[in-house]
């Protein structure tokens, strides 16, 4: 969009003269530098090149006005934001460093107006990034699928070159969460990709509901019907409920573990994170495809729960669910050991010689 487009190059001008800025400084700071000299070098050098782009930072300016003279749309949302910011960059020339001739320079007042120009050059800055940037991550966002995060501080660390300037607009877009399609996470610098469908949001607990409960009834018709998956399987009811409860109690240890943690995260969240508790349906819904992980890692501590001759016992199951990393990790060992234990044997049977 060209109205946005014009609004970076300006960002990116002032950015440029933060620069120039910020080498001036180091010159006067410098001990082996003249101030005569460095004065010299910057009205030779850097203020042609200072007013040459000062004239076309105002001519983008006038290009933003008829834009939005020509597009109502704009100028109603975008008008008041676009006067502020052409009125903080006026600012900028008056208290600009210019070294004038047959006048001495006092170097502490140089550098107080550098200061003086960085801070206005930042407001224009932030200016810019809050009509711009929603824009820009809304493009890569949509490049990712739900859940899928962007990287603030390494995705736009051209535009915003300061760690503590990041940091604002990150917050501003904590504080504005309907301008982007997704979820800031402040405090690790984290947008999560969203759905900007509502329903697909709300629907996000019935769709990591249905695993678990289609896991429940796959094991009562399994125990029920199949008795020959299992060899010593009981054959009605009363005795297949044992197995299912074994189950629901190892989904609900899961989720006891999940829940232990979401309030561990909560307490010692020092800022604006994106927590559980925080946001519950939508971390849900921005955590589907690690929740469905975790359900089919449930499923496996189930079968390995069974498979180990622990039997329906509930409190087992629930720790089982609850340190199911923990568990996996021990029942896989197991598994490779025997597995490698019976290929050893059989191995060592092929190769015998025949008698």
């Amino acid at each position: 969009m060209l109205f946005l487009g014009h609004i970076r190059e300006i960002r990116a001008e002032a950015q440029n003269f933060q620069r120039y800025a910020l080498e001036l400084k180091s010159k006067l700071t410098d001990p082996h530098l003249q101030i005569a000299e460095v004065a010299h070098t910057w009205q030779t050098v850097q203020m042609p090149v200072y007013q040459q782009h000062n004239v076309r930072i105002k001519e983008l300016f006038s290009v933003i006005r008829k834009l939005m003279e020509d597009n109502p749309v704009l100028l109603d949302n975008d008008g008041d934001a676009i006067t502020t910011m052409e009125n903080v960059w006026e600012r900028v020339d008056p208290r600009w460093p210019k070294f004038p001739e047959n006048v001495d320079s006092d170097e502490n007042a140089i550098l107080a107006q550098i200061a003086e120009v960085d801070a206005i050059l930042c407001e224009v800055i932030r200016a810019a990034e809050i009509l711009t940037l929603p824009d820009r991550i809304n493009e890569r966002l949509r490049e990712l699928r739900v859940g899928q995060t962007i990287n603030f501080h390494v995705e736009f660390s051209d535009e915003l070159q300061e760690p503590a300037a990041r940091v604002i607009a990150l917050n501003y877009l904590h504080d504005h969460p309907l301008i982007v399609l997704g979820v800031v996470d402040v405090e690790n610098g984290l947008i999560y990709r969203a759905s900007s469908n509502i329903w697909q949001r709300r629907l996000s607990p019935l769709y990591i509901a249905l695993p678990a409960i289609v896991g429940g009834w796959l094991i009562y018709l399994s125990y029920t019907f199949l008795p020959l998956l299992k060899g010593n399987v009981p054959h009605n009811s009363n005795d297949v409920l044992p197995y299912v409860m074994a189950y629901i109690a190892v989904i609900a240890g899961g989720f006891a573990h999940t829940a232990v943690d979401a309030v561990k995260q909560y307490r010692s969240n020092k800022g604006q994170t994106f927590t559980a508790l925080g946001d519950l349906l939508m971390w849900i819904h921005v955590k589907q495809a690690p929740i469905f992980a975790g359900i089919l890692l449930l499923w496996m501590g189930f079968v390995g729960l069974i498979v180990s001759q622990q039997g329906p016992d509930w409190g087992a199951a629930f720790f089982v669910g609850y340190s199911i990393d923990s568990f996996v990790d021990l029942f896989l060992q197991r598994f490779t050991s025997v597995a490698s234990t019976r290929t050893d044997a059989l191995r060592t049977q092929l190769t015998q010689p025949s008698k």
